[in-house]
């Protein structure tokens, strides 16, 4: 069956959609587009669709990726218009690509997710001091990282390696920050992560951002970043 890569952003009101409300809304919107969906068997079946990676609430993104399985062939153009006709207020289509027979799913290829952080500061930061906070941060040998688990309990690890690339701005009373992290089956960071860790230098900010955006999704291999829309078998 073929499969048609979709990459869209969720803005907006759309953005306090959860994940389970942003999977029925795009089942919905490729019914009420007329593809010919592929389903799943069994008594429940399901249309064949995935996504690359689970987004908060409240969050905002520019580019997502989703992969729907059809019954035939159809042109990555018609696709493209006829999605946009029944997208609701804060989903925008970006693209659509044929995926190649044989190609890794989503969720098996996107490990990197690039995020905009904006944090409020507790008093006045300058360029040099927020320099500083983030120089000492990325050169620790490890950055323990607490979280609860679904059970209410208590788990750490390393943020360290997961913690590809960090830059940090002063913006007014508004410290913005930009983070390139792990994502995907392999593991996920938080962005409330990320600024707690900062925080922990000692830098006065609050702990809870302010505003999150994603800013990309990539498939990063060997230290290079690849969009998920360039796909290879």
């Amino acid at each position: 069956m073929p499969r048609y890569r979709m990459a869209f952003s969720k803005e907006g009101l759309a953005r306090f959609l959860s994940h389970l409300e942003l999977m029925r809304t795009w089942e919905r919107v490729l019914r009420r587009a007329g593809l010919p969906i592929s389903f799943s068997g069994g008594f429940n079946p399901h249309p064949k669709m995935s996504f690359a990676s689970a987004l908060a609430v409240g969050v905002a993104s520019r580019a997502e990726y989703l992969d729907v399985e059809l019954e035939e062939e159809l042109g990555e153009a018609a696709i493209h218009h006829r999605v946009s006709q029944c997208l609701p207020e804060g989903l925008r289509l970006n693209k659509v690509v044929r995926v190649p027979d044989g190609a890794p799913p989503l969720m098996a290829v996107v490990n990197s997710a690039l995020y905009r952080i904006k944090l409020k500061a507790r008093q006045p930061i300058s360029a040099g001091e927020l320099s500083r906070s983030v120089a000492f941060l990325v050169q620790q040998p490890a950055i323990p990282v607490e979280r609860t688990t679904k059970d209410g309990g208590k788990k750490c690890y390393d943020l360290k390696p997961m913690l590809f690339d960090l830059h940090a701005y002063t913006a007014g009373e508004m410290v913005e920050v930009v983070a390139e992290v792990q994502a995907g089956s392999s593991g996920n960071v938080r962005p409330e992560e990320v600024a707690r860790a900062l925080v922990s230098t000692g830098l006065a900010v609050d702990p809870h951002p302010f505003q999150v955006e994603r800013l990309g999704l990539f498939i990063r291999k060997g230290g290079e970043n690849h969009c998920p829309l360039e796909v290879n078998e």
